[in-house]
């Protein structure tokens, strides 16, 4: 009898290992389902696990929910590389504003990821095609989102498919030592006049660290009076980032926004609307700009400190 168990134990033992090897070679990886429509994944490089990445904006909370805290002064020491034990992750840069960046397990360098655009384009330039016997071998986080449509599922650029485990490449030689060598990522080709905002709530008031919640929205105009917003237990002292990308006839426009307690707007990351403190009621900014024909990236930051909480931020082509 134990003659067999052992016998039974030993061919199991590859499977595992086969299991554990796929995980832990693409750790860190985006993984793009080739033999169905292209869906998108990445492996979580501390628990091998596999999270859906689903639309721009879905993939662009994931990547900023599965981010590792950093210091300006450490950042700044990697000098654009990562060490490789942070291979694969998301860093957020705490002390700036939370502002994220990929680590590239190929050559280390990092990448950043303003805006859900950026998670497209990293989808697009890093995604690594996989089978779906392969992918199957991973196991789907108990966190990750739940698959979409198929219509609705992006369908990035064609990858070689990964037939048998990829051995990632651990060599130093040929790892960029320079800032210089950092790679930027490029515009996306727009597909929509309509804007979409990602938004992110934080349970602060300085918009520190990882965001609390994430969910998206086509206009910025909330009141939630007293009440918490989004799942949150607290109804003040909190955070929210809009970001997102419009679409603009050329001309001069008025932005109008109304807040309580502060706000920052920002046009393709020009500052010109700030009231950055708390004002204990509701006050309203115009500002009128010019705004050249194309698609514009806009963000808003807003916060809350005591009492009731609302924003909302608009424009319009002047006549």
């Amino acid at each position: 009898m134990k003659k067999y168990l052992i016998f039974a134990i030993l061919l199991l033992l590859p499977v595992f290992f086969v299991k554990a090897d796929i995980a832990t070679q693409l750790k860190g990886r985006i993984l793009l389902q080739v033999e169905s429509h292209g869906e998108a994944w990445y492996i979580n490089p501390q628990t091998d696990s596999r999270f859906y990445l689903g639309r721009p904006a879905d993939a662009f909370a994931i990547m900023r929910n599965q981010g590792l805290g950093i210091s300006n002064k450490d950042f700044d020491a990697f000098k654009g590389v990562a060490p490789v034990g942070l291979s694969g992750r998301f860093l957020l840069k705490v002390e700036d504003l939370g502002k994220a960046y990929y680590v590239n397990p190929l050559d280390f360098k990092m990448y950043y990821l303003g805006r859900p655009s950026d998670a497209f384009e990293l989808m697009r330039k890093f995604g690594l095609g996989i089978s779906n016997a392969n992918l199957n071998q991973v196991i789907v986080d108990r966190k990750s989102a739940e698959m979409i449509k198929a219509e609705e599922v992006l369908k990035p650029v064609e990858q070689p498919v990964v037939t048998l485990p990829e051995v990632i490449a651990t060599s130093t030689d040929n790892i960029a030592t320079s800032s210089d060598e950092v790679a930027t990522t490029t515009e996306p080709i727009a597909t929509s006049t309509a804007c979409q905002f990602l938004v992110e709530y934080f349970d602060n008031k300085t918009l520190f660290g990882a965001p609390f919640s994430t969910t998206t929205a086509s206009t910025i105009n909330k009141d939630w009076s007293t009440l918490a917003p989004d799942g949150m237990i607290k109804t003040d002292r909190f955070s929210v980032r809009y970001t997102g990308r419009c679409y603009f006839t050329g001309g001069d426009y008025t932005f109008k926004t109304s807040f309580d307690d502060a706000i920052k707007v920002y046009l393709d990351e020009e500052n010109f609307i700030q009231s950055w403190l708390d004002n204990a009621r509701v006050r309203t900014i115009y500002r009128d700009r010019p705004i050249a024909e194309g698609y514009h990236d806009i963000k808003v930051e807003y916060y809350d400190n005591t009492g009731n909480a609302e924003v909302s931020v608009d424009w319009s082509l002047i006549q």
